[in-house]
């Protein structure tokens, strides 16, 4: 039988949470830089890779434009499928079991998708899929909220009693991460990374989100364990 988890995130959509008044052009100047981080950051592990698989792919996050890679976006909930990117190909699958030959894909992607697993299943479970179906040497990269960011204590601490979804509209099952817990998944892979991405908030306002923008590098080198978005880089 699948956990409340697995049933709720099937369902799920986002909506406008009962705190959630954040200006318009506050929420749009963070998730546009952090988009342009994402481009940035793909752009490198996409040039060489012939078969890709975005887990969660929802509403579309990073979608590869360029090269002839084959790329498959898999999801387990059919309202944020019937959304997702047309240019690529869509599957209604769990990452817990991906529909896919094992040793046949170059690269696995999660884009804010582990933290919300985290409420249905250990970790344990989609890594090892995932690590199950990439070609020796094949990576997984995931982009994911930290735990100890503000904002990360705060979403962990409302979903202590499931409250995320009324008060800022989230899902009531999703959990921020922490370095430690990534990495202790990570053992059955012969390298790993993990790195700060970025370090403001569209919560933020905007001189605040555009003051911590122009101290990106100063903040990665010195207090990377408290960044708001980290990335995971992990090589079978």
């Amino acid at each position: 039988m699948a956990s409340k988890g697995v049933l709720y995130e099937q369902e799920f959509h986002y909506s406008r949470g009962s705190l959630d008044v954040t200006p318009r052009d506050w929420f749009w100047l963070a998730w546009d830089h952090f988009r342009g981080e994402i481009s940035r950051c793909m752009s490198k592990y996409v040039k060489n890779t012939c078969i890709m698989v975005i887990v969660g792919v929802g509403e579309s996050g990073f979608v590869p434009s360029e090269g002839s890679m084959w790329t498959i976006g898999i999801d387990i909930n059919r309202t944020a499928l019937a959304k997702t990117d047309r240019r690529i190909d869509l599957v209604i699958g769990s990452a817990s079991h991906l529909p896919l030959k094992e040793n046949s894909v170059d690269l696995v992607y999660f884009e804010l998708v582990l933290h919300h697993l985290k409420g249905q299943m250990s970790l344990a479970v989609p890594l090892s899929e995932s690590y199950k179906v990439l070609v020796p040497h094949g990576r997984i990269i995931a982009v994911e909220p930290n735990m100890l960011h503000p904002s990360g204590f705060l979403l962990n601490l409302l979903n202590v009693f499931h409250l995320y979804a009324s008060v800022f509209g989230g899902s009531n099952y999703e959990y921020s991460l922490t370095i430690k817990e990534l990495t202790a998944h990570l053992g059955c892979f012969s390298g790993f990374k993990v790195k700060a991405l970025s370090f403001y908030h569209p919560r933020f306002p905007l001189f605040l989100q555009r003051y911590i923008m122009k101290r990106d590098v100063f903040l990665k080198e010195h207090f990377s364990s408290f960044a708001w978005m980290i990335l995971v880089d992990a090589v079978k």
